[in-house]
């Protein structure tokens, strides 16, 4: 892993952890055993170590969802794998994080969720038209229109006055959210396959992790 890899792995790891306002420059050189002449080379400003720390941390949610692609039997189980992946991504954030985001860096804030919606579309619009093919997703969806009110829950989520940042309260509503979308959209042979991965179990298959991917 060459220096920048490291500062990057580092970065997130402390962001999502302690939130983007607590943690300083000063905080990732002690830590990294490097100085700050040796920082600045790669990130100019504070600003640029943030947005890069996302994009990095963003990379290894692609992966993730790239897995569960590849692994799942069905729709229905990459819909049930996608959701547990971003409750477990939530876990690891500090509401703080967003909050700090959102109210001290609200460009990046805005960059992040214009890319995210972005990436997040294009997942879950693949997923409607898979379920719709395979007959577990009712085919009367349209696709369009039900992607964009499923984001547009998410971006009321994360408001500061829905669920206060020093609650974990944003955590536990991801998957209440998620069972009230996915019983809208399956048909009874879908509900029938959910109930199933429900009973068996889920499978694996690697998070990302603080500052890396498994």
């Amino acid at each position: 892993m060459d220096t920048k890899e490291q500062i990057l792995t580092k970065a997130v790891e402390f962001f999502i952890r302690y939130g983007f306002r607590s943690v300083t420059m000063d905080d990732l050189c002690r830590e990294l055993g490097i100085s700050k002449k040796t920082l600045y080379q790669y990130f100019p400003n504070k600003d640029a170590l943030i947005e890069e720390s996302i994009i990095h941390h963003g990379k290894d949610e692609a992966v993730a969802c790239n897995r569960i692609f590849e692994q799942s039997r069905d729709a229905v189980e990459e819909f049930l794998l996608i959701s547990r992946m971003n409750r477990d991504i939530l876990r690891e954030i500090s509401p703080v994080a967003i909050y700090d985001l959102q109210k001290y860096h609200p460009d990046i804030w805005r960059r992040m969720m214009l890319e995210q919606f972005a990436e997040e579309y294009g997942m879950i619009s693949r997923i409607l038209e898979d379920g719709k093919k395979q007959g577990l997703f009712r085919a009367d969806l349209p696709v369009d229109t039900v992607v964009r009110l499923f984001m547009a829950q998410l971006s009321g989520m994360v408001q500061e006055h829905i669920f206060p940042s020093e609650s974990n309260a944003l955590v536990d509503a991801i998957p209440v959210r998620d069972e009230l979308f996915l019983r809208a959209i399956c048909t009874p042979e879908g509900l029938q396959k959910r109930d199933q991965y429900e009973s068996e179990g889920l499978p694996e298959v690697n998070p990302p992790t603080l500052g890396g991917y498994n």
